[in-house]
């Protein structure tokens, strides 16, 4: 599995950037194809990671940067593209619910990820708020 997905890399850099995930499928690609050129765009970047590709984390970065791409992406074709195309679903004793637990997983953390940038803002506009405040007052 490992092998085949790093030997789609060539054929996978022909799907169209700054398309919708809709756009995308209407010229022929799959969600299996959509999540091995996600894994392959990992390899170009960290090339060592070509011999762990049956480590969950993998999974985890490859559905984050697919549903940051692609807003469009249905999680049930997601879903079915971790089911048939990732190496660590295909192995022996993980559970068949794995899938579900790793979009679970991506989906928690982007939404904890929102609390914060969230916070963040909100702490800046209260200093900015504050520092208005000290301006005037100091007039």
């Amino acid at each position: 599995m490992e092998k085949a997905i790093i030997g789609h890399t060539v054929s996978l850099q022909k799907i169209p950037k700054g398309l919708s995930y809709n756009k995308i499928r209407e010229a022929g690609f799959t969600a299996q194809d959509v999540y091995r050129a996600a894994i392959c765009e990992r390899i170009d970047t960290y090339p060592s990671c070509a011999g762990v590709l049956n480590a969950g984390y993998i999974d985890k970065d490859a559905c984050e940067k697919i549903l940051t791409k692609y807003p469009d992406f249905p999680l049930r074709d997601l879903k079915d593209a971790l089911h048939y195309a990732s190496p660590r679903a295909l192995m022996p004793g993980v559970p068949p619910e794995y899938p579900a637990l790793v979009i679970h997983d991506v989906l928690e953390r982007r939404e904890m990820v929102q609390k914060q940038e969230d916070h963040t803002k909100d702490i800046q506009k209260n200093i900015c708020g504050s520092v208005v405040l000290l301006v005037k007052a100091l007039k």
